[in-house]
């Protein structure tokens, strides 16, 4: 997730969502159900800031999934907020 956060106040929300779809990726291939989660809350809350808000829901929702089945209380939060 180096970059993401320097991205989006330089006005390159574009570069911050790549850089956030490659994290999430890699998270994936990783296959550690934590490391997923981080990258899916980081995701929808870019999208949410972007102005993506149903891109944001529709990434909660998979994060609402990945938390409640491996039951992430800080993710379930988050998720739901």
């Amino acid at each position: 997730f180096t970059g993401l956060i320097e991205q989006l106040p330089l006005s390159y929300p574009n570069t911050a969502l790549q850089l956030s779809n490659k994290g999430l990726s890699l998270a994936q291939r990783l296959g550690h159900p934590f490391t997923l989660a981080f990258a899916l809350d980081f995701l929808a809350e870019l999208h949410f800031l972007c102005g993506n808000i149903q891109e944001g829901h529709n990434v909660n929702e998979l994060l609402l999934e990945v938390a409640s089945k491996h039951e992430f209380p800080l993710w379930l939060a988050t998720a739901n907020l």
